[in-house]
């Protein structure tokens, strides 16, 4: 799905969190969608299900069962290629989507899931990954997913390490020269 950025209009600095009671290897989290209508936003889905999180998709999809519960309008065709490499014609979306703790996107294009999306009703692609900030930790074996939007930190694990591992050294270097002046 590749294409021009996509504009993203949500609310200000919105967030939420999911914990999972284990390691996960498929995020998932509620999701609600309605159909986008010009110039009015009802802030209660018209649809809720279960969306999974995949940086591997460049565009977020709906699974066609859901596009017929919710009579959507298609836009018009768009190619997509998905992992096995056939490139295919989809139909596109319009639509409003209510991700956890209220964060919303308003008029975001979707397309359709060539087949099923399976254990989910929509596949969060890297169009609205991107619109914010998005980070996966699995301290004490449980993983936890936590997304807001707008974006406005900047997660660098190297980093902190480094930092860590320095000012480390140099208190047990204070250490050692306090030892050697003992003597």
């Amino acid at each position: 799905m590749a294409g021009p950025p996509i504009p993203i209009r949500s609310l200000p600095n919105l967030a939420f969190t999911t914990q999972y009671g284990k390691r996960t290897r498929v995020l998932k989290t509620p999701i609600g969608i309605s159909p986008y209508k010009k110039n009015q936003f009802d802030p209660n889905p018209q649809f809720e299900g279960t969306a999974i999180w995949d940086t591997g998709a460049s565009g977020t999809l709906v699974n066609p069962e859901v596009a017929r519960k919710l009579q959507l309008n298609p836009m018009g065709k768009k190619e997509i290629r998905g992992i096995s490499g056939i490139l295919e014609k989809v139909n596109e979306y319009i639509v409003n989507i209510f991700l956890p703790n209220h964060v919303g996107i308003m008029g975001i294009p979707v397309r359709e899931a060539p087949q099923d999306i399976i254990g989910g009703d929509v596949l969060i692609g890297m169009d609205i990954i991107t619109s914010g900030d998005f980070a996966v930790t699995n301290h004490d074996g449980r993983t936890k997913l936590s997304f807001q939007m707008p974006a406005t930190h900047d997660i660098d694990f190297f980093a902190e390490i480094k930092n860590k591992n320095t000012a480390e050294r140099k208190k047990q270097a204070r250490k050692i020269r306090k030892k050697l002046k003992k003597r």
